[in-house]
């Protein structure tokens, strides 16, 4: 009985593992060096680091220039 209990119960969490996040799949192809996906990461993340820096930095091609770095 406990067997089959177990077995079952791994049948489960096979199935489950199955889904994956958004998120999951963003890291993955970064990680395998996707650059469509690199892409998209800085058209979404780019304009609101540009306006943190910005608020501390006057001249925009310094702002452009520390916007780089991380990227």
């Amino acid at each position: 009985m406990q067997i089959s209990v177990v077995n079952n119960l791994e049948n489960i969490k096979s199935v489950l593992q199955v889904f994956v996040t958004t998120k999951q799949v963003c890291v993955a192809k970064l990680k395998a060096n996707d650059i469509g996906e690199f892409r998209a990461l800085y058209k979404f993340y780019a304009p609101a680091i540009f306006g943190a820096i910005s608020r501390n930095v006057a001249d925009t091609k310094k702002c452009n220039a520390i916007l780089e770095k991380p990227y």
